[in-house]
């Protein structure tokens, strides 16, 4: 079901996001656990690191605790492994850490069976990362063996934990023809509190993922940040402001955003620009 985009809202959103350096935003990429679960496995599986994070990727959805914890977790578990050789062993060495993880507990075969299916795409990954720097690529490849009804949410975040091992690794990765943000109830919140699509954000997870993608796409054309880099901008403040914004206080939900974003972005986007954002974002209460 597609609700109707607000691209007054689109376009507001994109022109304050537009006056964040991109200095900034490659410190909030950094400061993301997602990118220091990178470093960890970089540091112990060097260039296999893009083929292990995209394959945890696959499998990240359901989680029964926050993404940021469930990383950590999958970074110190891998860490402590042989570096795989083969797609076979990847997905086996995967396989292994979902059976044992304490937050990814839902629908574990049903996940083992993804990582089966994705496995000649994460062989190649694995073997042969230089020819994933253009990580549309992984996402054309990766929709082949994974077709969905859905916003392909997991897809999408494969390519983004990719980007990030490269990263890492000193490897420059294409990103800009990826124009599909991973679609996550943190996401789905930021798209009905900044009123771009005028819907609750239960309507957006479920059935109006299509708008959401919409919206963003429209936001990185005008704003001239790649998508994947503006999820991490959105993504990462967010849990400190929820809790009020939930309660209607959206004076106090705006500064924890504002502030949360100052601190990941090491100061880079100073206040006045860390509040304009909040403020752009956190526009209303999406349950209000």
């Amino acid at each position: 079901m597609q609700h109707p985009i607000i691209w007054s809202r689109v376009e507001a959103v994109a022109a304050v996001l537009s006056l964040v350096p991109g200095d900034a935003i490659r410190a909030v990429e950094t400061s993301d656990p997602q990118y220091r679960a990178a470093r960890m496995i970089a540091g112990r599986h060097g260039a296999a690191a893009a083929a292990i994070m995209a394959a945890n990727a696959l499998i990240s959805y359901r989680l029964m605790g926050r993404g940021e914890d469930y990383w950590m977790e999958y970074a110190r578990w891998m860490v402590r492994q042989k570096t795989p050789s083969t797609g076979a062993e990847l997905v086996k060495l995967v396989k292994e850490f979902l059976f044992s993880s304490r937050i990814n507990r839902a629908a574990r075969r049903h996940k083992a069976s993804r990582l089966e299916k994705a496995e000649p795409v994460l062989d190649r990954l694995l073997r042969r990362p230089e020819s994933y720097r253009d990580l549309g690529v992984l996402v054309v490849e990766l929709r082949q063996r994974l077709p969905a009804r859905g916003p392909g949410k997991t897809i999408f975040f494969a390519a983004k934990m990719a980007y990030y091992a490269f990263s890492v690794l000193g490897v420059k990765a294409d990103i800009s023809s990826i124009d599909s943000i991973p679609v996550d109830r943190r996401v789905a919140l930021i798209t009905s509190s900044s009123m771009m699509v005028d819907a609750r954000p239960e309507e957006l997870t479920v059935r109006g993922w299509g708008s959401v993608i919409e919206a963003w796409r429209g936001v990185s054309k005008h704003s001239r940040i790649p998508v994947l880099q503006i999820d991490t901008l959105i993504w990462l403040p967010l849990p400190r402001s929820e809790p009020y914004l939930r309660r209607g206080l959206l004076a106090s939900a705006r500064d924890r955003y504002a502030e949360s974003l100052m601190e990941y972005s090491s100061g880079l986007i100073p206040w006045s620009l860390a509040h304009k954002i909040a403020s752009q974002l956190l526009y209303r209460s999406p349950w209000g």
